[in-house]
C-alpha cells in the first residue's frame, strides 16, 4: 500500500512574471525547495508569503499601494491561493489573497507561521543596523551559519557602488528608450499606466 503524502496546492495569477501557474505538490515533509531561473519570480512568491507576516500596517502613498509593485505590469489586479492536506487528508492550511491596483489588501489569518529570508529581510533588519555583527536582529535567519559580516564590508561597499553606478546607467538608457518609442505616441500621457514606465516605478518592480 502506498503512503499517503502532504499534499501542497499552489494558485498564482498575474504575480508579476508569473502570469498563471497551478501546482499540486505532494511531498513526504512541508520542507520545499524552489529551484528557478532568475527574473522567474521567486522573489515575488516570497513576497507574497512575507505578506502574512508583516507586523507593520500597510498604507496608501499617492493612492499606490505597498502591494501594487506585485502585480503584473498592464493587469490590474493578482490572485494567490496556498492550501495545505496533510496525510490523513486533513486541510490544514488554506488561505487565499486578492490585490487590486491602488487598494491595501485583506491580509489573511493563516494557521502556520511563514518566515520569510529574502532580500527584503536582510535590508530591513540587517542592513538597517549598518551590518553590526553584535547588533540584535529581529525575526529569523534560516540555517545556522555564523557569518562575520565584518570582514565583507570592503567587498559590500564596492558592490553598493557599482549598483548605484548601474543604476543610474540603467535609468539613462530606460528613459532614453521611452522617449524614442514610447512618449511619442499621441495622447500616451493621458493614460493612467503611463506612470508604470517612470523609472523609479520600473526599477521598483525589479
Amino acid at each position: 500500500m502506498a503512503e499517503e503524502k502532504i499534499k501542497t496546492n499552489i494558485q498564482f495569477q498575474n504575480i508579476a512574471p508569473i502570469k498563471n501557474l497551478t501546482r499540486l505538490i505532494s511531498s513526504n515533509s512541508l520542507k520545499i525547495g524552489v529551484f528557478a531561473n532568475n527574473g522567474s519570480g521567486k522573489t515575488f512568491i516570497s513576497r507574497l508569503f512575507r505578506l502574512t507576516e508583516n507586523k507593520n500596517e500597510l498604507v496608501l502613498q499617492n493612492e499606490i499601494s505597498p502591494t501594487d509593485k506585485l502585480i503584473t505590469i498592464g493587469k490590474s489586479n493578482s490572485n494567490f491561493s496556498f492550501s495545505v492536506i496533510d496525510k490523513n487528508g486533513i486541510t490544514q492550511e488554506d488561505f487565499k489573497m486578492e490585490l487590486q491596483k491602488g487598494v491595501i489588501p485583506n491580509i489573511p489569518k493563516t494557521k502556520y507561521t511563514y518566515h520569510t529570508f529574502n532580500q527584503d529581510y536582510v535590508e530591513e533588519n540587517i542592513s538597517a543596523l549598518s551590518y553590526e555583527k553584535d547588533s540584535e536582529i529581529e525575526g529569523f535567519i534560516l540555517g545556522k551559519i555564523n557569518i562575520d559580516l565584518k570582514e565583507d564590508e570592503e567587498k559590500l561597499s564596492k558592490i553598493e557602488k557599482e549598483g548605484i553606478d548601474l543604476n543610474q546607467q540603467i535609468k539613462i538608457e530606460a528613459e532614453k528608450y521611452i522617449k524614442e518609442n514610447v512618449s511619442n505616441i499621441q495622447n500616451i500621457r493621458r493614460l493612467g499606466d503611463y506612470k508604470i514606465l517612470e523609472f523609479q516605478n520600473i526599477f521598483n518592480g525589479i
